[in-house]
């Protein structure tokens, strides 16, 4: 019955869901609606930027700093100052007090990476005009 169905176009058979057995069928317009749904991704992410000492930071006090690369001397601290950037709630930036310094972890897979790394970049380019703007009021 499934095979007739199949061969009239009224479902398709196809690995929809990994990790379930071989025989998977679906109407023909659920093919669709799962895309979408796995590029529901391209939404843009909710980007924040705290002190890094602010209370709605709960890195470096209840979660972990990530694993910084070695040529890290110190480290991403709790210092007033420094700020974070979250992405989607996940730690992405920790920018230091002078703007020197900034450590940045992204996640390995690749469709999270590239979009948290947009959003890190949209969020740097927005901190930058802000603090040209400080900068513009205070010198006049």
């Amino acid at each position: 019955m499934l095979r007739r169905l199949e061969e009239t176009g009224r479902i398709r058979r196809a690995y929809f869901v990994a990790g379930l057995g071989a025989a998977q069928f679906a109407q023909p317009g659920a093919v669709d609606l799962l895309r979408d749904a796995r590029d529901a991704r391209d939404e843009v992410p909710t980007t924040v930027t705290l002190s890094a000492t602010d209370p709605a930071n709960p890195f470096g006090v209840l979660v972990p700093w990530p694993v910084w690369p070695a040529s890290a001397l110190r480290g991403a601290t709790r210092m007033a100052g420094a700020r974070v950037v979250l992405v989607d709630g996940r730690l992405v930036c920790w920018i230091a007090r002078d703007d020197h310094q900034w450590f940045v972890s992204f996640t390995e897979n690749e469709p999270d990476r590239s979009c948290a790394g947009r959003a890190m970049a949209r969020q740097l380019v927005r901190l930058a005009l802000a603090r040209d703007r400080r900068s513009a009021r205070m010198a006049d």
